[in-house]
């Protein structure tokens, strides 16, 4: 999909939330199911803060974290 980036001095406002929950959005009507995110290994904050979004970090590759989050629709959670 891309990089999701947000300026330091709008952290604690939500837009993180929100552009990630518009990311996972966008690939489940994509027809997605699994997400895979990597983060710089040392960004202990960029991986607390998709384990609060339900990622799980599946192990580092070439100084990346990697976190997988398993994404259902509606109709599936229903």
């Amino acid at each position: 999909m891309g990089l999701l980036l947000v300026d330091p001095d709008a952290r604690g406002t939500g837009i993180a939330d929100l552009l990630l929950v518009t990311a996972e959005r966008a690939a489940i009507s994509r027809g997605h199911t699994l997400l895979r995110v990597h983060v710089d290994a040392r960004n202990q904050r960029g991986q607390k803060f998709y384990a609060r979004n339900g990622y799980q970090l599946i192990g580092i590759d070439k100084g990346s974290a990697i976190l997988l989050k398993r994404i259902i629709s509606r109709e599936e959670a229903v």
